[in-house]
């Protein structure tokens, strides 16, 4: 069962989604249970749209470091969100990528919650909020313990969500990896088809275009072809907004 903010962050990402999207349809957009979303074109044609994250086809069970100094990190989030939401009123879809050496005691979490909520209102205090808009806020202007904060706003979008780093970098991005990932959502279009869908997208989240890897993938996922029940399948890099229709 979907919890409050994990529908909070499904309504985010479809919307940021379809903004990239040239041809995305427009037409009604119904929020499910499964798939996620259903575009109803007409009666008789409907598109279910899944969302999954990259998934390790081998569990990595030390990911992401310390679970104690990442449960810091969580709180720092939860309260530096409620003291920025106290005095501002804007909304928006926040990533901090804290340093992996990162270290911090339960002491200063207040301290540094408080840091935080004046350096996003530094940087988005001149930006127009009633368009949309992504920022990426780098090392160089924020304190040692931060590597960098993206920030998306969608004027349509009514609550915030500030997350962890760990949520999309979690994973490997390899072909073995997206296969896993296609592969466990493959058994759910049985499910859709009950409901009289009659096209389905698969859309996975990865955040690994922003962090400069050594190699090129944009020619990898190009010569890549999967194995998928889904008629359309695409990555879509969340935070650098790059989407990518894969050869299925």
């Amino acid at each position: 069962m979907s919890s409050i903010r994990k529908i909070d962050e499904e309504n985010y990402i479809l919307k940021y989604f379809s903004k990239e999207l040239p041809d995305f349809p427009k037409a009604k957009l119904l929020k499910t249970e499964s798939p996620d979303f259903v575009i109803c074109l007409n009666s008789r044609n409907k598109i279910g749209i899944e969302l999954t994250k990259l998934t390790n086809k081998i569990p990595d069970k030390n990911k992401y470091g310390n679970k104690i100094v990442r449960s810091y990190e969580n709180k720092i989030l939860v309260k530096a969100k409620q003291t920025y939401e106290s005095n501002f009123k804007h909304k928006f879809y926040l990533a901090v990528y804290f340093s992996n050496s990162f270290i911090i005691n339960n002491n200063q979490i207040d301290l540094f919650a408080n840091v935080l909520v004046q350096i996003v209102y530094q940087n988005t205090k001149e930006c127009n909020f009633s368009s949309y808009f992504s920022l990426k806020i780098e090392n160089t202007d924020l304190p040692k313990q931060i590597e960098w904060i993206r920030i998306i706003h969608h004027p349509e979008v009514e609550t915030s969500i500030w997350k962890n780093r760990p949520e999309y970098l979690d994973c490997e991005f390899s072909k073995e990896n997206i296969q896993h990932t296609i592969k466990l959502k493959n058994d759910k279009i049985a499910l859709y088809q009950k409901k009289k869908i009659n096209t389905f997208w698969l859309i996975i989240i990865i955040d690994y275009f922003s962090n400069n890897f050594s190699y090129n993938i944009h020619n990898k996922i190009n010569n890549w072809s999967f194995d998928s029940k889904f008629h359309k399948v695409f990555l879509f890099e969340l935070f650098c907004r790059k989407i990518f229709n894969l050869n299925i």
